[in-house]
């Protein structure tokens, strides 16, 4: 069963916001140091440096654009996104993955020297269509992804290939407001049912 929220969430920053922040202020001052070093060799005509140090600033930051603008399209997610009861088909362990990465306050995603294990998971959309997604985690973790495992999954009506799981997203966002309590499962014993007690004599 797909879940629609129907109260606003509000996002809070996760760990993963919290050192994406922190990386992008370093990464506003090496600009700016690159930028002043550049200006620094104009004037003393070492124009080949000059250029290159404005290569490497503008490379870092569309490189910080391109995480900002990542970041964008999670937030969308996680305000406007669905969620949905999924299913784990498999996992596998590779050292190169563009997956979004489950268990770190880093993503960590992409670097061949990292370790790692993709899951692939499915899920259902409102219009009973099977769609997949993936994700990345550390291979220590193998035993909570086995074939058939529930896993739950936000995802964009309007576009189902954007989707992410629920592990990860709260990495980035911790979700609040009363639509945490709207979209809570159901509970196994809910209180208001009666209860009967049997007593041992």
């Amino acid at each position: 069963m797909t879940i629609a929220p129907r109260h606003p969430r509000v996002l809070h920053p996760g760990p993963r916001i919290r050192t994406l922040e922190v990386k992008l202020l370093v990464d506003v001052v090496v600009i700016s140091l690159a930028l002043f070093l550049a200006w620094a060799l104009f004037r003393r005509d070492e124009s080949v440096l000059a250029i290159t140090a404005i290569a490497a600033a503008m490379l870092l930051a569309l490189r910080d654009l391109q995480h900002v603008r990542r970041l964008r399209r999670l937030r969308h997610l996680g305000l406007t996104g669905l969620i949905a009861p999924g299913h784990v088909l498999g996992s596998r362990l590779t050292r190169f993955s563009r997956a979004y990465r489950a268990d770190a306050g880093l993503r960590r995603e992409g670097y061949p020297f990292v370790p790692g294990l993709e899951v692939t998971f499915s899920f259902q959309d409102e219009q009973d269509h099977k769609w997949t997604g993936r994700l990345i985690t550390s291979r220590k973790n193998a035993s909570f992804y086995e074939m058939g495992e529930r896993h739950e999954v936000f995802y964009l009506a309007e576009d189902p290939t954007m989707n992410i799981s629920s592990l990860v997203m709260r990495w980035y966002w911790r979700i609040g407001g009363q639509a945490v309590t709207d979209e809570a499962p159901e509970e196994d014993f809910p209180l208001e049912d009666d209860v009967i007690v049997e007593e041992l004599l």
